[in-house]
């Protein structure tokens, strides 16, 4: 018996900005994966935290999604990763491009992170960005066995130059499509260890 647990929005996202790297965008409105080039290196990262500890036992199922909804592109299709974060203490007030919480460096300036991975494509157009499939779920599946079950990601374009990627909506946007536009994590498990678990939904 296939179940779903849904954090909606995920209420922990922000981005980092190499040209502005004391700069921290925990209320913004907006992320960004890419990298503007014309005038001067913009490097554009996205981290987005997950809590889904309460899913430890159980099983992901490869139809589990990450849904972000792309506002902008400067060029597309673009291929990208999402990584795991290897620094636990992140802080979405304090991160910036040069520091984790506001007070700590990265060990590398821009995050610290490593495999697993998951591919996805920035796409051409504005619109829906769903993210899914078998890399996905074993993701996050190491969340659960090996992270306490809290899922950091840092979203990245593959080919760091030119004016690549674009923009999607943070938690914090709170405009006329807000309930569908936010980003959102929907892991579908097999539910044989503790049966069905409460819906998160964070409005």
């Amino acid at each position: 018996m296939s179940l779903t647990y849904s954090i909606d929005p995920i209420p922990f996202s922000t981005m980092i900005n190499s040209n502005a790297p004391t700069t921290n965008y925990g209320t913004n409105i907006k992320l960004a994966v890419g990298y503007y080039g014309t005038a001067k290196t913009y490097i554009w990262r996205t981290y987005i935290e997950a809590d889904i500890s309460a899913l430890i036992g159980e099983t992901i199922e490869a139809t589990s999604e990450l849904r972000l909804y792309a506002t902008s592109v400067l060029s597309g299709p673009e291929a990208c990763h999402i990584y795991r974060v290897t620094q636990t203490a992140c802080t979405e007030a304090g991160m910036t491009y040069n520091k984790y919480d506001g007070t700590n460096n990265w060990t590398t300036a821009g995050g610290d992170f490593t495999t697993p991975s998951v591919a996805f494509t920035y796409p051409a157009a504005a619109g829906d960005l769903i993210i899914t499939g078998a890399e996905l779920a074993a993701f996050l599946q190491d969340a659960i066995d090996s992270r306490s079950g809290i899922a950091r990601m840092m979203l990245k374009l593959d080919t760091e130059n030119g004016d690549r990627g674009g923009e999607f909506y943070s938690d914090d946007y709170t405009g006329s499509y807000y309930l569908l536009w936010r980003p959102e994590l929907y892991v579908v498990y097999e539910g044989v260890a503790g049966g069905a678990r409460s819906q998160t939904c964070l409005i």
